[in-house]
């Protein structure tokens, strides 16, 4: 006796119905995708250009994960890292507090985005904007190897000023 057993073509029918059902949910769900925002391009926000103005020396720039770009200095070690991703629900006033209650210092900066801190611990300056579209984005912009910490927050509010200003 043979394993194969022969389905009868009725028995074979409901799968055909699934499978044509899945692909055209998938080819509904790409549908959306395309026509969901694409994700905030953080080289458009803070261009190779302001950081070469801003910290001065020339600077490469290299993408880790979407939504990241990192400006290297060429033979130095200066750094400047600036991520932009949907807020995804979280703000800024939700954040501050829970940042305080585990010690960590941070100064409010007026007149940035919708809200913004700097946070000397982590070297940046976080800004909250909302979109031409209304969604509401997180701008960070880290600062590393530069000679004073005065430096450091100079240059991380400058370049979120440029980069908010586009948003």
């Amino acid at each position: 006796m043979s394993p194969l057993v022969p389905v009868p073509a009725h028995s074979r029918a409901p799968w055909r119905i699934v499978l044509a059902a899945l692909l055209c949910a998938g080819a509904g769900g790409l549908a959306a995708a395309a026509d969901a925002p694409a994700d905030p391009d953080p080289g458009k926000t803070v261009t190779l250009a302001d950081v070469e103005k801003v910290v001065g020396g020339k600077f490469t720039s290299r993408s880790p994960e979407p939504g990241a770009l990192f400006y290297e200095e060429v033979g130095g070690p200066r750094q400047v890292n600036v991520y932009l991703w949907p807020a995804n629900g979280k703000r800024l006033d939700d954040l501050k507090p829970n940042l305080v209650s585990n010690g960590e210092p941070i100064e409010e900066i007026a007149g940035l985005g919708d809200g913004a801190i700097f946070r000397p611990q982590g070297s940046e300056v976080l800004v909250e904007v909302t979109s031409p579209s209304g969604e509401l984005l997180w701008l960070t912009i880290t600062v590393h190897n530069v000679d004073t910490p005065a430096d450091l927050k100079r240059i991380a509010l400058d370049l979120a000023k440029r980069g908010a200003a586009r948003l």
